[in-house]
């Protein structure tokens, strides 16, 4: 249909946002805007983008970079695996491609944390290869254009959308095609309250012709996300604060937490701080409760806040025979007497800054620097 990509390329000429990532064909950076993009709003992303690629302006800078300094430019972000599979990603360029982005879609599709969509995003966006770009705007303006049945969150319809996007691709230009079909979900055939009658390609719509936009995409029925109830304590000895690395796997991978308590029931609360804190426990302040959501879970969280006076009321000594306590050229790492698992930092609040920290610890540490206790 060349005159549907036509009528959508035209239009989106006059009205395409004003991006700052639109404004460089170089696939380093396209690549990160669509990694950030991930999951992330545009207008969130837009300084972290432009903060980053200051800092990392090139793949060779980032693949020279440390894996913590990334993740300090993605903070605040979320979903901060994406950050660590960039790093990677830069390293295995560097190394295997010369620092040179490759650019057929096997070889892209091979990265690490870089799926179907990227890949074809990557090709076509960055290297202006005629393929089909799929993300949830484009399946939702497919469903619409066709009035189609299929279930858009179910992977083994894929195909069927991938065929009728094929159907519209034109012979050229497909990088500015593939951003204006994401435009035109973004800005027109939206979720909720789609902008019809500014729609350049509404002529081609079955489902405004038949009334039916509301009833399209199908959608399957999602998960209950799963809820997790624990306790976190912000703990400060003079000026530093407790913090412990987390896992290299998994939720908020390699970013920092706070002292962890793996329950939300008082008793089991009482009793932890109890031991923690002894006849001090008096002195611990207790605030709201917060709710944090990610994608599949949810935390509930109790957070307290304690400080404490004295280093040897909470921790191993470097007297203790069993190394708890050491130094490093940085750091001051210990072993908290009542916690079997994990080694804690003092870290300094005034370098707090520099250390990847999710949104959930900046938010606790802001709440309890406030001093609203319940």
């Amino acid at each position: 249909m060349k005159i549907f990509s036509k009528a959508l390329l035209d239009w989106y000429h006059i009205n395409k946002r004003d991006l700052p990532w639109r404004k460089s064909s170089d696939p380093y950076r396209i690549w990160i805007s669509e990694i950030m993009l991930q999951q992330t709003g545009v207008e969130t992303v837009i300084p972290y983008y432009l903060r980053f690629i200051k800092q990392f302006p090139t793949i060779e800078d980032l693949a020279k970079s440390e894996l913590q300094e990334v993740l300090s430019f993605w903070q605040g972000l979320g979903y901060y695996s994406r950050a660590k599979n960039l790093y990677q990603c830069s390293q295995l360029i560097k190394t295997e491609y010369m620092g040179v982005f490759p650019s057929s879609y096997q070889q892209i599709r091979q990265l690490p944390g870089i799926g179907d969509y990227t890949s074809a995003s990557l090709c076509a966006i960055a290297f202006d290869q005629k393929i089909s770009v799929i993300d949830g705007n484009v399946l939702r303006i497919l469903s619409r254009l066709f009035e189609m049945e299929e279930d858009i969150s179910n992977n083994q319809n894929k195909k069927i959308f991938l065929e009728k996007l094929n159907s519209l691709l034109p012979e050229s230009n497909n990088r500015d095609f593939a951003q204006a079909l994401m435009e035109l979900g973004a800005l027109i055939c939206r979720p909720t309250n789609p902008v019809c009658y500014e729609c350049p390609v509404k002529k081609y719509c079955k489902a405004r012709e038949n009334g039916t936009i509301i009833n399209f995409p199908v959608k399957g029925l999602r998960k209950a996300k799963i809820i997790q109830q624990f306790s976190y304590i912000v703990i400060n000895y003079k000026d530093y604060i407790f913090l412990k690395k987390r896992k290299s796997t998994g939720l908020l991978a390699d970013m920092w937490e706070l002292v962890l308590i793996s329950s939300n029931e008082d008793q089991v609360i009482s009793h932890s701080l109890r031991k923690l804190f002894g006849k001090s426990i008096n002195s611990i302040n207790k605030y709201p409760k917060i709710k944090h959501v990610f994608t599949h879970i949810i935390w509930e969280l109790n957070i307290f806040k304690k400080e404490v006076k004295s280093f040897t009321e909470l921790c191993y000594t470097d007297k203790t025979p069993r190394n708890h306590v050491y130094k490093t050229a940085k750091h001051i790492v210990c072993r908290i007497k009542r916690i079997r698992k994990g080694e804690y930092y003092l870290i300094p609040i005034a370098e707090l800054s520099d250390y990847p920290l999710p949104a959930i610890i900046q938010k606790i540490l802001l709440k309890t620097s406030k001093g609203h206790d319940e």
